[in-house]
């Protein structure tokens, strides 16, 4: 590992196949607060969805990356609110995933249809699979 990819590392970034703001996996330029909750947004959808750490970051690049105005919203919900909204497409019943234990508890998770991923020669997978374990 170069001093390069050891900097990355120590602070929690990954190098980029596309064009990511630099020293982040994301599209969109984020200040350090949005970055953080950008990666909790990531975080959300590899522990509950169980998709890679590369999928994650590219169906939030697709869904978020391109319209910064939008961010001053997003600190108003949970991280889960809108990495959700990045995997699954609402129920019969028009409802998506909020992180709110309350509300999710009547929504069926394994019944919700996904969104599909980004295709693979999109911008928006910014993080490589053999990045994955580094």
């Amino acid at each position: 590992m170069d001093e390069w990819q050891a900097a990355l590392k120590e602070w929690e970034a990954w190098e980029t196949q596309g064009e990511a703001s630099p020293g982040t996996e994301f599209l969109i330029e984020l200040d350090e607060e949005m970055l953080a909750y950008f990666r909790e947004m990531v975080q959300v959808l590899v522990d509950r969805c169980g998709i890679s750490r590369a999928e994650a970051v590219a169906r939030i690049n697709a869904t978020y990356g391109q319209d910064a105005g939008g961010l001053l919203i997003m600190r108003h919900e949970l991280p889960e609110y809108w990495a959700y909204g990045a995997y699954y497409r609402p129920d019969d019943q028009d409802r998506l995933p909020t992180g709110d234990p309350a509300y999710d508890a009547a929504i069926d998770f394994t019944r919700l249809p996904l969104r599909p991923a980004p295709p693979r020669d999109s911008d928006c997978w910014t993080v490589g699979e053999e990045q994955e374990e580094s």
